[in-house]
């Protein structure tokens, strides 16, 4: 999943502009001020896997985990450890203001360590 995925599911892309807090005028991305120090996983990534979790239908886990298969092999080979560490750190902040999420979530964490192992050849 690229940078289009957030756009498929309807949601505006991170490169074109975001609003800043009360304000109605939206900020290019370049002018804004920068969020955290490593950018986000995916924002498309993180609300499909919300969005899978909050419906809880039969086989979203198994959606979940392609989507972070299709996200990690988007990245070189030697980015896609850090791509998956980014990524955990981000679900774990997900799990922090949705707690209610915490098993669909421990379950996509378990797929990503299993990525992350497969990756280094089980040296972690």
């Amino acid at each position: 999943m690229g940078r289009d995925a957030g756009q498929v599911m309807g949601t505006q892309s991170v490169l074109e502009a975001r609003r800043p807090e009360g304000s109605s005028k939206a900020v290019p991305v370049s002018k804004a001020a920068p969020v955290s120090a490593a950018p986000p996983a995916a924002p498309g990534l993180l609300r499909l896997i919300r969005a899978l979790a909050e419906d809880d239908r039969v086989g979203a886990i198994g959606l979940a985990e392609h989507a972070v298969e299709r996200h990690v092999t988007a990245f070189p080979k030697a980015d896609q450890a850090v791509a998956l560490d980014i990524l955990l750190r981000d679900l774990a902040c997900l799990q922090g203001f949705a707690p209610h999420l915490t098993g669909f979530i421990s379950r996509v964490e378990g797929h990503i360590d299993r990525l992350h192992r497969s990756l280094t050849g089980g040296l972690v």
